[in-house]
């Protein structure tokens, strides 16, 4: 690949990355949403889902009404459970360009 090549390709993937995002922007999944997602997908009651994560169902209630958040113990058990990375679960901070 000659050096021309190589940046037509490197503008090109920027560019296109930058029309993806403005024409096609992923939504940000909370942590709740995430939570609560998984749950209904496995068919997981409150109960359930605090065996998974070690705790009993009204905690699962607390952290579904956004009254408390996961701990990170409960976030190692859901990774390894649902195979998933815990930066689902971690809080996201957007900042706005300047």
């Amino acid at each position: 690949m000659t050096l021309g090549e190589s940046d037509y390709f490197r503008v090109l993937g920027k560019l296109t990355g930058e029309y993806e995002n403005k024409r096609f922007p992923i939504a940000v999944m909370i942590q709740v949403e995430a939570f609560q997602y998984l749950m209904e997908e496995n068919e997981l009651s409150r109960a359930e889902m605090g065996k998974i994560i070690g705790c009993r169902a009204n905690r699962i209630t607390e952290i579904l009404n956004e009254n408390r958040e996961l701990s990170k113990e409960h976030i190692m058990r859901l990774s390894a459970r649902f195979k998933v990375s815990t930066d689902l679960f971690l809080p996201v901070i957007l900042k706005k360009a300047s």
